[in-house]
């Protein structure tokens, strides 16, 4: 395809590390591309990632759907089959979304979503230094994981007006936060796919 890359390896050719990096990346580079491709390069790509309320107890919680996007001004494609995100600091991942309190005048917020490459399984290994012919060991990060960053923007009280998506998210959904909420249903809920 026109502008997919991937490696080419030669019979008994000595590969260095960025070579075989360069064969994971691009696979994940080739998937944004055929997003884009197939829904417009110049848009936002949404598919699913719509929100629901938590329907345990009273809350001011949502979950959210499998979703499949890529920011349109980004090659990195999201996607989560299980409806679980990272937020910001997160070292796990969570499946419910939280929204705080509107007290006592309603408010708007947006749901906004972004893929963000982590690396992790920190392992030790051995290096090689050609110079001093001499090798060492060292702990490094074996694996490298494209996540779905989420995050909650939280609008102005009182306000209909939703704020602004920040750069490199994709909004997902505004979520109107009634006045004195304990909790929210799907009527609360704008999703955008």
């Amino acid at each position: 395809m026109n502008g997919f890359r991937n490696g080419n390896f030669q019979d008994n050719e000595i590969v260095k590390a960025s070579d075989v990096q360069l064969v994971g990346d691009v696979s994940i580079e080739n998937l944004g591309k055929a997003l884009k491709t197939l829904f417009g390069s110049s848009k936002n790509v949404i598919i699913g990632g719509k929100l629901s309320a938590h329907t345990s107890g009273t809350s001011l919680m949502a979950k959210m759907s499998p979703i499949l996007g890529v920011a349109a001004d980004s090659e990195i494609p999201f996607i989560d089959h299980e409806g679980k995100f990272y937020s910001e600091g997160d070292v796990e991942p969570s499946s419910y979304i939280t929204f705080a309190s509107a007290g006592t005048s309603p408010r708007r917020d947006i749901v906004e979503v972004k893929a963000d490459v982590i690396t992790t399984n920190e392992q030790s290994r051995q290096f090689y230094d050609p110079e001093t012919e001499s090798s060492s060991y060292s702990q490094t990060d074996i694996e490298k994981r494209v996540i779905l960053r989420l995050k909650v923007k939280k609008g102005t009280n009182g306000s209909n007006t939703a704020p602004a998506v920040d750069t490199g998210y994709v909004k997902i959904a505004e979520v109107v936060i009634p006045a004195n909420a304990t909790s929210l249903s799907n009527s609360n809920f704008y999703n955008v796919s």
